[in-house]
């Protein structure tokens, strides 16, 4: 049998990767995915989970499917902005009394999408 000695051990930086998964969510994990987005940390969204991964897809998909690789302001002002309204109450109704809260969430969710 060998035995393995070390006399002296060297730590060496080690390079990590990291990716951000997204199951369900609420408000708090809005506010860390646009975190993690905003220092290029790959965030991978699970539709059909239910909470904001729902709404991070929807935004997505609307957005691809409207106008694919521009930002259409005009579009988010006028669909996508009230369309997640909508959802975040459907989904969060406690958002339904708070709106100045609920407007928060869904702009975190849009400057995400659009990061």
């Amino acid at each position: 049998m060998s035995s393995l000695k070390c006399d002296t051990c060297t730590l060496r930086p080690v390079s990590i990767p990291l990716v951000s998964l997204v199951i369900q969510g609420g408000y708090e994990s809005a506010r860390i995915v646009f975190d993690q987005i905003k220092r290029k940390i790959p965030v991978v969204v699970l539709r059909g989970t239910g909470g904001l991964a729902d709404l991070i897809a929807f935004a997505v998909n609307e957005i691809d499917e409207r106008s694919p690789h521009v930002w259409n302001a005009h579009f988010v002002d006028t669909f996508l902005k009230p369309e997640l309204n909508i959802r975040i109450v459907n989904v969060f109704p406690v958002f339904n009394k708070n709106p100045l809260t609920r407007n928060i969430f869904r702009d975190r969710i849009i400057e995400s999408v659009r990061i």
